[in-house]
């Protein structure tokens, strides 16, 4: 007798800590594909600060590599990215033309870096910080000299100021958002940053990029599933799971992470490994 059919559009932390959970009490209940829009297999993005600044190899931010998912009985396409869901026949389609049929399909492809929507986001220099490319992006920029400025002050943008630092060359950050931590913890980690030589501007309303400099910014994210929704896949809360997992309206079709927002609010990736 046949499995039934499990595809994941994605490959980042939540989805594989959700078939962490599915294989634990042994042999797959289903037969498993994934389509990783990433030329390669899974790792943690939390590391890739560490990665940045040069205290960690991208080796290090593997957590599964290719021997695992074999091993698995697990069908992984890396560097293959969905463009189509077609709910009726339900079926995908990578922008390859490779296909693949569900019986259920959990879409976690993560969200995408949306740059602050300025004239001079698009110049040469200017660049987002969210996956393995970005990081080697902006280590060749970084080493290539200059002053680089990091738009938003949140924990990923200031541990992106690693690397610039790491390199002895100037950094700049511009906070535009209101502060995360409250006031008892800002002002002293506002004179921290500040004391290891960090230009810290908070409040600021940026009107445009000059291209003078080197900038990296990941000031918000914005959900990848959007995409789909001409498919007619649409995404609401599923009141009796956690935050960070969502069902569609086709019960066929789950979201889990922060690819699908609900009321414009995009889960933690704390939330989310727990979702899983």
């Amino acid at each position: 007798m046949s499995k039934p059919r499990l595809v994941i559009i994605g490959n980042c932390m939540a989805p594989v800590r959700m078939l962490e959970q599915l294989l634990a009490p042994g042999a797959a209940a289903y037969d498993i594909t994934i389509f990783n829009a990433e030329p390669r297999g899974n790792y943690d993005r939390i590391l890739l600060s560490p990665v940045l600044s040069g205290e960690k190899t991208f080796a290090d931010s593997v957590i599964h590599d290719d021997a695992w998912y074999a091993a698995q009985g697990i069908t992984l396409h890396k560097g293959e990215k969905i463009v189509e869901i077609y709910c009726a026949a339900r079926s995908v389609r990578a922008q390859s033309g490779r296909s693949a049929s569900y019986d259920k399909l959990v879409i976690a492809t993560g969200s995408s870096s949306f740059m602050t929507p300025v004239p001079g986001r698009n110049l040469p220099g200017v660049l987002a910080d969210r996956d393995l490319n970005d990081v080697d992006a902006t280590l060749r920029q970084v080493r290539s000299g200059g002053r680089n400025v990091v738009i938003g002050g949140g924990q990923l943008q200031l541990e992106a100021t690693a690397g610039p630092k790491a390199q002895g060359r100037p950094v700049t950050v511009e906070n535009l958002m209101e502060r995360q931590p409250d006031a008892s913890a800002a002002y002293p980690l506002q004179e921290e940053l500040e004391s290891c030589g960090i230009d810290l501007r908070c409040g600021g309303n940026d009107k445009a990029i000059l291209g003078r400099d080197k900038l990296v910014g990941d000031v918000s994210v914005g959900a990848w599933c959007s995409d789909l929704l001409r498919s007619g896949v649409s995404c609401e809360r599923h009141g009796a799971l956690t935050i960070a997992v969502f069902r569609t309206l086709d019960d066929r079709i789950f979201a889990l992470e922060d690819c699908c927002p609900h009321k414009g609010d995009l889960s933690a990736a704390a939330t989310c490994m727990g979702a899983a």
